[in-house]
Order: C-alpha cells, then sequence, then structure tokens
C-alpha cells in the first residue's frame, strides 16, 4: 500500500511530504538488518527537486514497525524518548523543511534532489 502524500505550509509555501521505513544491510550477524527511515518532501507545484533525509536507526527487522516515539538528539547520544524529534509529526517535518531550506535546498529552481544520507547528524547539527 502507497502511503499517502501529506501537505503542511512552510514560509507560505505548500509541501507534500512523507515518512518511508526501509532497512539497509548492517553487515552486523546478530542484527543483519537496521532500519533506514526517509523523509522526502517536495514544492506542492513541482517534485523535480525532492528533498530526501535519511535516518538509520536502532530499529531491527524483527521489530520491524515504524517508530513513533522521537528521536532525541542530543550531542552525546541518540535515544529515542520524550522530547525529542518525531519525524512523524506535522510540526517537526516543517521543522527538517525549514532547515533544509536554509541549508540551500532551492525546489523552485532545481531540477535534481537534495539528498542527506546522515539525517540524525545533520539534525543534531541544526539544534
Amino acid at each position: 500500500m502507497k502511503k499517502k502524500l501529506r501537505q503542511i505550509v512552510v514560509q507560505g509555501q505548500t509541501y507534500l511530504w512523507r515518512l518511508t521505513p526501509g532497512y539497509v544491510a548492517s553487515g552486523d550477524l546478530a542484527n543483519p538488518w537496521q532500519c533506514r527511515d526517509r523523509f522526502t518532501a517536495y514544492l506542492s507545484q513541482t517534485k523535480a527537486s525532492p528533498l530526501r533525509v535519511f535516518f538509520l536507526t536502532g530499529e531491527d527487522a524483527p521489530i520491524g514497525w515504524p517508530r513513533r516515539t522521537p528521536l532525541l538528539l542530543d550531542l552525546d547520544h541518540i535515544s529515542f524518548e520524550p522530547g525529542g524529534i518525531n519525524l512523524h509529526t506535522p510540526k517537526d517535518a516543517a521543522w527538517i523543511i525549514q532547515k533544509a531550506l536554509e541549508d540551500g535546498w532551492k525546489p523552485e529552481q532545481s531540477k535534481s534532489p537534495f539528498v542527506i544520507e546522515q539525517g540524525t547528524q545533520w539534525l543534531m547539527q541544526k539544534r
């Protein structure tokens, strides 16, 4: 089942966004898969330059469900606790879009994706 894009307004512009869970091989025999969530946002008028931010989380394949709890961003450690970033909420989606715009994402001008591979580290720098 394909997830529906959600609408949000940031700086007077309408964006479409979604969070898609996924997995990548970890290389660890005890836990061979690691959750790699993808946050995607588009300016509603064009999908030519999507924002794609990837987040490696502590989830593994046996659990298999996207986290709906906040990701606490701390320079000393990363954990899932109340008070952190919740990638499923519009408030934090707007914050991620705002930070990407500040970092040079120009969805109305660019023709290629704006990709951030290490989303957790990127957000830690933005706090």
